[in-house]
């Protein structure tokens, strides 16, 4: 069966989980990166134990559950942790979407994958789209989903690849700079685009 993998990412807090929503809406299996780091990362799981292995120090919480606050901390204030980590983690990720995809039943998917681009996966997909976003929003929307503060929002910015090294590697491109209803029509627009491809 031919079919047509959309890969959806952009930086940071620049809406990709919303686009993937409008996707799902759109009819496709959706997939998000996000949610299997989650379940990776969960008391007992491969990734749970992968990131014990890398002796890290404290990334626990009382509960002995993996405290993510301190590894996204850890992450951004230590390039060398940042890159053992993902060297760790993304083969896993990378084994869970394949057995998604093989295990859907739809002809047409879309995936949620922040570092697709960094991480090398631009071969699973049919299509990529980047969500792109003016640095300043980003900030915001960082600051306001973190509860941290400017500066360590643009550190997190700055340790992902430059927003328009993702664009031009992009099959398509959505700009989020403007009112949240603009984004969702735009959005909306490209959906019904790739719903409409011959695989």
């Amino acid at each position: 069966m031919n079919r047509l993998i959309i890969g959806i990412t952009g930086g940071i807090a620049s809406g990709k989980s919303t686009f993937l929503s409008i996707m799902q809406e759109n009819g496709f299996f959706t997939i998000s990166a996000d949610d299997i780091v989650r379940e990776l990362y969960k008391k007992n799981e491969r990734g749970y134990f992968k990131i014990l292995e890398l002796k890290l120090g404290d990334v626990l919480d009382n509960e002995q559950n993996l405290d993510t606050k301190k590894l996204r901390e850890l992450i951004f204030a230590r390039p060398e942790i940042k890159d053992k980590i993902e060297k760790t983690i993304h083969p896993l990720v990378t084994s869970e979407i394949n057995r998604l995809i093989k295990q859907s039943e739809k002809n047409k998917i879309a995936i949620e994958v922040p570092l697709l681009f960094e991480a090398g996966l631009e071969n699973i997909f049919t299509h990529t789209v980047t969500i792109s976003a003016k640095k300043d929003l980003m900030i915001e929307n960082i600051v306001s989903r973190y509860g941290i503060q400017n500066k360590d929002a643009e550190k997190m910015l700055g340790n992902q690849m430059d927003i328009q090294k993702k664009v031009e590697r992009s099959t398509f491109v959505i700009q989020n700079n403007s009112s949240y209803d603009e984004f969702i029509s735009k959005g909306k627009k490209l959906a019904r685009k790739l719903s409409e491809v011959e695989q």
